[in-house]
């Protein structure tokens, strides 16, 4: 019986130090998004590499309606400009 609890915790240590790993090995290759110099768009730092986010919905209307309560019947309202 303390075998087997024995080979349950060295596997779980070793799963565990897998994951974190792993996570940093995804850190590490992120890059750092930072506003442009006119502050209009955002680019990667150090670079003029424009950024375009895409999946952000929590944007509001100058009513103040979140962009989910009316991007299905007022596209091109929710649309980004360049989209259009």
């Amino acid at each position: 019986m303390r075998s087997r609890w024995t080979i349950l915790l060295i596997l779980l240590a070793v799963g565990c130090s897998a994951e974190r790993r792993g996570e940093s090995r995804q850190t590490a290759s992120l890059r750092r998004i930072v506003p442009s110099r006119d502050r209009s768009h955002f680019v990667y730092a150090g670079t003029s590499e424009r950024v375009v986010m895409w999946g952000f919905n929590y944007d509001r209307d100058d009513a103040g309606r979140l962009l989910e309560d009316y991007w299905e019947k007022e596209w091109d309202t929710s649309r980004p400009t360049s989209a259009r």
